[in-house]
């Protein structure tokens, strides 16, 4: 049988102060469990010179800061944190999110024995009220199979349905998809939701979003905006090994990115 390997966890955010907590509650896990938490982090403005969050970060901990963002778009934080994240196993997790160890053993279990496999929790659980909903934005993959569907769109923006998409994406890929385990969700208002969205209702973007879902299934897409995402921005390492993310001018031609190797 062959044996768990440890995750990479990538969490894209963006001025979210429970994700300093998420993103150190990972990194603080045993070395077998989680190899790296790669946070990539949405700037408004220029990176600080010392840019780490509040305290030492934990040596697994690697913060990615793409800066000068108005907006978030997750789609391309999440793709820009597996490009920066190592080969194996990847966990997408949502910057207000706890997944217990013994479910990240067994979900990396699952993908060593089959890496056509994805998985994503049964049920998520919110803190404030032990109220269950679904849970499509937590995602195990291996990161060669991700990068075969070219990771999530960045078509989809605002609130919703960009992880339904890659899903079904990976799934017309010839991927399995599982749901297993269960993960926390730490309750907080509508407004930090949509903050970082422009301030639009996020029923608005919502509908917008499942409309272009719709669209994208009708054609069976398969491919989502990795490489493209990836080769906007521009890398350089600052200060305590921090990566600093800078948009290439558009008058200016953007290097293919580096394709991740396979997964041994």
């Amino acid at each position: 049988m062959r044996a768990p390997q440890p995750v990479s966890v990538v969490i894209p955010c963006m001025d979210k102060p429970m994700a300093h907590v998420v993103a150190r509650y990972f990194a603080s896990l045993p070395r077998s469990v989680v190899r790296e938490v790669v946070w990539v982090r949405f700037l408004s403005t220029s990176a600080p010179p010392h840019p780490a969050g509040p305290g030492a970060a934990p040596a697994r901990l690697r913060e990615v800061l793409v800066e000068d963002q108005p907006r978030f778009n997750k789609p391309v934080a999440a793709n820009i944190g597996a490009f920066h994240a190592r080969p194996g196993p990847l966990l997408f997790c949502d910057a207000d999110t706890f997944v217990l160890p013994r479910y990240l053993r067994r979900w990396s279990l699952l993908l060593r024995r089959d890496e056509g496999t994805f998985i994503h929790p049964r049920r998520l659980i919110e803190s404030a009220t032990g109220a269950i909903r679904a849970a499509p934005g937590i995602l195990a993959v291996m990161r060669h199979r991700f990068a075969a569907v070219e990771g999530y769109s960045s078509e989809f923006r605002g609130w919703g349905l960009e992880d339904r998409d890659i899903l079904a994406r990976l799934a017309l890929g010839g991927g399995r998809g599982l749901a297993s385990g269960w993960a926390l969700h730490l309750s907080h208002g509508e407004a930090e939701r949509v903050r970082h969205y422009g301030g639009r209702p996020r029923e608005e973007t919502r509908a917008e979003n499942r409309r272009l879902f719709e669209r994208r299934m009708e054609r069976a897409e398969r491919f989502g905006t990795y490489t493209r995402d990836v080769g906007r921005f521009s890398f350089r390492t600052g200060p305590g090994g921090v990566v600093v993310a800078s948009a290439r001018r558009s008058d200016a031609a953007a290097p293919s990115p580096h394709t991740p190797p396979g997964d041994s």
